[in-house]
């Protein structure tokens, strides 16, 4: 061979060598592009999830709080209304104690008592022991 001919292909292994490497280069490049992309649109999504999750935890909220209020109004509602009741139609009187006569029976099984009656002691239980 000539020494044109191993110019020639010297230079050709070069060229295909260099941009060989340039090919690389620009593969890396794409590459680290690629990563920063999906690095970039995966942090977006973890901040529109959070976003996402806060508002959902405010919405909940401001439902606890509405119920709370809404219990409140209720039960200052409900005690309004008792006094109300109670004001306009207050609870009946107590009922008139009801006297009971009781006869006393002709004697008493008491010994020793001005009214005492054998036969009402002599009914009486016993215990002898």
């Amino acid at each position: 061979m000539t020494a044109s001919v191993l110019t020639v292909t010297n230079t050709t292994a070069m060229t295909r060598c260099e941009a060989a490497i340039l090919a690389a280069q620009e593969r890396e490049k794409a590459q680290r592009e690629r990563r920063e992309r999906i690095d970039r649109e995966a942090r977006q999504r973890e901040l529109a999830d959070l976003r996402f999750q806060v508002r959902s935890h405010q919405v909940s909220q401001s439902g606890v709080q509405n119920a709370v209020r809404q219990t409140i109004a209720t039960q200052q509602q409900q005690a309004l209304l008792a006094d109300l009741e109670r004001h306009f139609n207050p609870p009946p009187p107590p009922p008139e104690p009801e006297v009971i006569y009781v006869e006393p029976v002709e004697g008493s099984d008491q010994l020793g008592t001005s009214d005492f009656n054998p036969k009402l002691w002599m009914q009486k239980p016993r215990s002898w022991f």
